[in-house]
């Protein structure tokens, strides 16, 4: 079976996100998003992403409407837990994975770089995690990436639920 192909106006309705920032993503290197599929060479040419690229843009977008910046989100989305839980999340289940957060752990100090720790944790183990000097930031992933596969759904209606 041929692997399926997005167009950012699918991607968009997909996350329920507005395509001009799937542009903006695809455009700022620091995000780190361009297409794997195609890239556009030219100015108008239309660009094309996997699945995977689907799901790191809906990360890259729960993260962006966190107040993150690009370089961080770049980060963030290199991480190796991160890409794992990309990859593993079609397997996911409601019981087990709805609960999954993504958790950032930041030094907040005087130098340009904190220290940063990429996390995935059960909204359990949330709150042993805070700590004086450290600033965090969660990010429920597990039930937005299970609404992300369940959008995908073949006969799902268009536009799917609001994440």
């Amino acid at each position: 079976m041929k692997p399926r192909v997005f167009q950012a106006t699918e991607i968009a309705s997909i996350i329920r996100m507005p395509s001009s920032r799937i542009s903006k993503f695809a455009e700022t290197a620091a995000y780190g998003l361009k297409p794997s599929v195609s890239h556009g060479g030219k100015q108008g040419t239309r660009r094309l992403y996997s699945q995977t690229d689907l799901l790191r843009i809906a990360v890259a977008w729960w993260l962006y409407q966190g107040g993150l910046r690009a370089q961080v989100i770049d980060r963030v989305l290199k991480a190796s837990k991160v890409k794992d839980a990309i990859r593993d999340s079609k397997g996911w289940t409601h019981a087990e994975h709805s609960g999954l957060h993504l958790v950032l752990r930041r030094e907040i100090t005087d130098h340009e770089k904190p220290n940063q720790a990429v996390e995935l944790r059960q909204r359990s183990e949330i709150g042993s995690l805070a700590h004086e000097g450290h600033s965090i930031q969660v990010i429920p992933i597990g039930a937005l990436l299970l609404q992300v596969w369940e959008n995908l759904r073949p006969n799902k209606p268009k536009g799917g639920q609001r994440l």
